[in-house]
Formats: C-alpha cells, sequence, structure tokens
C-alpha cells in the first residue's frame, strides 16, 4: 500500500463546511467523518478525484432521514459546483460496522447515484479497509476504534471478486470514461494480485505497461482520456485495443483468484 499522505489542501474548505454542516443536523448523532482514498494514499487529481468520505453515526442507517442529508449535499455542490458529479459518501452506524460481516445498512451517494440505502455492509469490506488504512479522522475517535481489523488478504480476494462486475458494465454502457476507468481498475487489481500493492490508478497503469509492452499506447489512451474527465473519446483503434486489454486483464485476474469465467469484452 502507499504511505498515507496528508489531506489535499484543495479539499480543508471542502470537508470543514460540510462537517459544520453534518454536525448542526445530527448533533450528537454523528460518531465520525473518515477520509480515505486517493486524497490519503496518494495520486490525488484536483479536477479528477472524488471526495471518499465515510460518515459513521450512532444508530442504524435506515434511521437517517435521506432527504435532509440530501440537502447538506446540495448545499456542498452549491459552493463547489465543480464537486457535484464527485461525492463518493457513505453513512453507516456504528454498531453496524462492528459487525459489518453479519450484514447491515449502508447509506451512499456515489457520482450520479442518488443517495439511497443498501443493506449488504458485509459487501462493503474494500471501503472498510480502506478506511482503516487510511487512518485519517476529520472527526472523531481512531478509525482502529470503530472498524474492526481486515487481512490484506481478505482485502485483495474481495477486490479481485470484484472484476467481473467491473467488466459487466461494459456490456450496456461504454461512455470513454467509463471505459478508461475500467481499464485502469483492472491495472490496479491485477497488480494488488500480485505483490498485494494497492497502488494509484496512475502507479498500476505503469506497472502494467513496464509488464506488458504491447498495452502501453492503450494504456496512455486511457490515461489521456481520464485525464479529460471522459470528454476526450478513445480514436477507433484505441477503443478495440483497450478492450481488447479489458479481456486479456480480466481473463489473467480471474485465473488468479480461480473464479469461473465472466464477461468476454473483446466481441462487445
Amino acid at each position: 500500500m502507499p504511505d498515507v499522505v496528508a489531506m489535499p489542501s484543495v479539499l480543508e474548505p471542502i470537508t470543514g463546511p460540510f462537517i459544520d454542516d453534518l454536525q448542526g443536523m445530527l448533533g450528537p448523532q454523528l460518531v465520525a467523518v473518515y477520509l480515505y482514498g486517493s486524497a490519503i494514499t496518494g495520486g490525488f487529481e484536483p479536477d479528477l478525484s472524488d471526495l471518499d468520505l465515510v460518515v459513521v453515526i450512532e444508530s442504524d442507517a435506515r434511521l437517517l432521514d435521506l432527504s435532509r442529508i440530501e440537502v447538506l449535499h446540495d448545499r456542498l455542490a452549491a459552493r463547489h459546483p465543480d464537486w457535484t458529479d464527485r461525492l463518493d459518501i457513505a453513512y453507516v452506524g456504528r454498531p453496524t460496522l462492528a459487525t459489518f460481516r453479519s450484514g447491515g445498512t449502508v447509506a451512499s451517494v456515489s457520482h450520479e447515484d442518488a443517495l439511497q440505502l443498501y443493506d449488504d455492509a458485509d459487501g462493503w469490506l474494500q471501503t472498510w479497509y480502506l478506511v482503516r488504512h487510511a487512518d485519517t479522522a476529520l472527526l472523531g475517535p481512531p478509525v482502529a476504534d470503530v472498524i474492526p481489523p481486515i487481512e490484506r488478504r481478505e482485502f485483495v480476494n474481495a477486490v479481485a471478486r470484484d472484476t467481473d462486475r467491473i467488466v459487466r458494465r461494459l456490456a450496456t454502457e461504454q461512455r470513454p470514461g467509463l471505459v478508461a476507468y475500467t481499464i485502469l481498475t483492472l491495472c490496479r487489481v491485477l497488480r494488488a494480485l500480485h505483490d498485494g500493492a494497492m497502488t494509484s490508478k496512475q502507479e498500476a497503469a505503469a506497472w502494467v505497461s513496464d509488464r506488458m509492452p504491447d498495452a502501453r499506447p492503450a494504456i496512455d489512451e486511457a490515461l489521456a482520456v481520464r485525464a479529460s474527465g471522459g470528454r476526450q473519446p478513445f480514436s477507433p483503434a484505441g477503443r478495440v485495443a483497450v478492450l481488447a486489454l479489458v479481456a486479456e486483464l480480466g481473463a489473467e485476474i480471474r485465473e488468479r483468484r480461480g473464479a469461473a469465467p465472466g464477461t468476454d469484452v473483446s466481441t462487445i
């Protein structure tokens, strides 16, 4: 895993007022706010990266008034319009986190997906692991006091199992930004399976390019599409090459984790 770094200064005027709003709305129900993701572990890009937060409350997330929480999100977006579609915020009860392997409810807003409830806290192991690793409390107790230990092997296996879901999306949706996100995410997964390292997308892309020189042009084009915020389309040849690489990396990942084959996107 990358070393933990200081929170980017660009996030301070965003997170501070948002936490003030949370405290005003939730009062003593608010336990903690944890920052994680590239803002802490490296590779943060102010114009592209998400704001990744986990908000911990005393009670079950099912008791939250989601319409009131949405008001806070709208208020944040009004203050910082560039972040409207880059919020990745989960709300979860402290008791749920303590026993998350048994399931439980999480409320989440992610990019274009509206705030909603999910009854699969056990399926969020990757998030809970990354939050523990980042160990960055913007408010509240140290994360180790709230989220129980998770082994790295358990995390890597969960990441690998999620590969098929990531690839399957390309069967129905092929926005340039999503295609670029998919190939760069697969680079990260393969690197994690190789030696347990969970690096930034840029570092993982460089690792795969060094390992597979023939893939470098496709990866470089994916990086350029991502840098444009998904506005730059793939060239026709680049799109074919990237989808073929998705299939190749996906197959290697499935082989390494011993799972049954999933979607083959090479023919999409």
